[in-house]
């Protein structure tokens, strides 16, 4: 799906222009991923999950939904400072 392509641009950019943990797992402080649960290529991340896509947390305790893709400003602040 090409939403989970675009999220883990977005993350990669992201994260090397700030050189920061983005999105981040408000519980656990990590980096969240993109996990393709079905039809996974090789070496990707994505998650695939019906229509739906997902960044999920791979903290300690096990796997947890942070937020689906395209909603992280209604679960956490923007990655930029300042804004958006």
């Amino acid at each position: 799906m090409i939403i989970a392509v675009v999220a883990e641009a977005a993350q990669d950019t992201v994260m090397g222009v700030l050189w920061k943990a983005w999105p981040e797992c408000p519980v656990h402080r990590t980096v969240a991923s993109v996990y393709r649960l079905r039809g996974e290529s090789q070496g990707s991340s994505a998650a695939e999950v019906g229509d739906d896509v997902s960044w999920r947390c791979y903290g300690q305790e096990g796997t947890h939904a942070v937020a689906p893709v395209g909603s992280l400003r209604t679960a956490r602040e923007s990655p930029f400072p300042g804004g958006d």
